[in-house]
Order: C-alpha cells, then structure tokens, then sequence
C-alpha cells in the first residue's frame, strides 16, 4: 500500500524530534514530490522548530552552539536568519574566542562557524574568525580574503568591536607573511596608530627582514617597534644586532650599553657586548 505524502511528512517530523535533520529533509522531500501543496506546512513546522531551538539557546547559553546550529538547519528564511543573528550571535562569538583563544578547539570553532556561515553578510566577526582559523591551520590566502572582507565593514565609530586594532593587525600579518610588504606595513601602521600594543608587528617584520639578511630594514623595523613601545629593552638588543651584522660596531656597541643602562640583568646583552 502506498504511503500517504501526509505520513511521509509526519515521518520527517519524527526525524526532527530525534535530531536526524538529514533523514528529515529527506522524508520532507519525498512528501513535496508527492503532494507540492505540503510545502507551506513543511516550512510551518520547520520554522516552529527553528524558533523552538532559537529560544533554547537564549535561555540556556551553555547549548548555545547547538541551539544555533540546529535552529540554521531547520530555517533559512531571510527573517529568521536576522532573528538568528540578534539572538544568538553574541553568545556565540564569545563562545568561539572561547574555543580559540584558550581551549585550542580550532576545528570545532571551524565547524560551528561554518553552521553559522547564514550570518556572515550581517557580522564581519564571521569572517574575522574564519580568518584566524583559516591562519591557525597555514592557510594564509583564504585567511587574507576573509580578514580583507571583515575589514571592508564600515562600522559607526562607536560599534567598533574593542579588539578592531587586533583586525587590522592580523591582517598586516598576513600581508607581510604572503611577501605583500607594503600592503602589510600600510596595514601595520593603521593598527599601531589605533593602538601601541599593535607595534609588535614591527618586531614580527623585523625578526622576518633579520632572517632574510637584510638587516639595515629590519634595524628600521625594530625601531619603529621601540618608539611605540619604549619598556621593551630587547628591542634595543636585537637593534644593536642589526649593527653588529652590518660591521657598525660601535653603534652595536651603544645598542647593547643602552639596554644595560635600563635593565643592568639583561644577560643577552651584557654577552653580546662581551663578544663585541
């Protein structure tokens, strides 16, 4: 006897109760093929579903990954998409700079962001994140494209997210990790002008320019770093070893004094000085 598309629907909604998302659409499928007049009612229960899992994951935050993944299963409706959004991105968001920052859960915060990828046109933090992923696991391109596309956003000055320097600086990262130089120092500049901490990429730049041997540029780099971040006296020890390679011993010399005059038990310097 053949099975009616009513039951074939109500078999789907089973599926959804025992969280088979996949076997549900299938059985959804199959009914709309049969009876195409049960799509508004699919897309009813779908949505209840979707509402169902939303409020979930409002009110008991420690889900909240699943809540939202299951609730963008069920739904992809413009207005729920939104409602999504509003609901559940904060949360969310926190929950992966959890997971990245200090659990290391790099390719569950992979999964779950790519569950949230509906989102992506409404937060630039979807693609920010992705970026750092994308970066974390050594793909530098796909990680510039998504950081490049955060960073297009243009936010009222009062929403910025606080870590915005941080944005900017991962991408000057980047750049000057895919050899784009000065598309990387461009970048590099915006974030220390936004915040001095950011000048450590100038000492990332400089450690790259020092490997590649061309210490007169890593000795600017490392300058730069020191005039936005004068408590760092190591910055002045590997100045004075950007003179020393280039034959300039007496301004290696001074260099590696000046560290001492500041920190009298800095032992890299006072054996670099000893070696002069």
């Amino acid at each position: 006897m053949e099975i009616l598309p009513g039951t074939i629907f109500l078999m789907g909604n089973i599926y959804v109760q025992l969280l088979n998302f996949d076997m549900a659409f299938k059985y959804w499928e199959v009914a709309l093929n049969k009876e195409p007049g049960l799509s508004l009612e699919i897309k009813d229960y779908q949505r209840k579903e979707a509402d169902y899992w939303l409020e979930r994951g409002r009110t008991e935050p420690s889900i909240m990954d699943k809540a939202m993944t299951r609730a963008l299963q069920l739904c992809r409706e413009e207005d729920f998409i939104v409602k999504a959004k509003n609901v559940g991105w904060q949360r969310s968001s926190a929950m992966l700079n959890t997971w990245i920052n200090k659990h290391a859960r790099f390719k569950d915060a992979e999964l779950f962001l790519c569950y949230l990828e509906p989102l992506r046109g409404l937060t630039p933090e979807w693609d920010y994140l992705m970026g750092r992923l994308c970066s974390q696991k050594g793909d530098i391109e796909n990680a510039l494209v998504h950081v490049e596309d955060a960073l297009k956003y243009e936010f009222e000055e009062a929403e910025k997210p606080k870590d915005y320097p941080s944005w900017i600086g991962l991408s000057a990262r980047l750049f000057l990790e895919n050899n784009r130089f000065e598309e990387g120092i461009k970048r590099l500049q915006e974030a220390v002008e936004m915040d001095k901490n950011q000048a450590v990429l100038w000492e990332e730049l400089g450690d790259t320019l020092f490997g590649m041997q061309d210490y007169t540029t890593s000795a600017i780099a490392y300058e730069k770093c020191y005039i936005a971040m004068p408590d760092r006296h190591d910055i002045l020890k590997k100045f004075g070893d950007c003179y020393c390679k280039m034959g300039e011993i007496e301004a290696a010399r001074a260099a590696y004094q000046a560290v001492l005059e500041k920190d009298s038990s800095n032992e890299a310097a006072k054996k670099a000085l000893d070696e002069l």
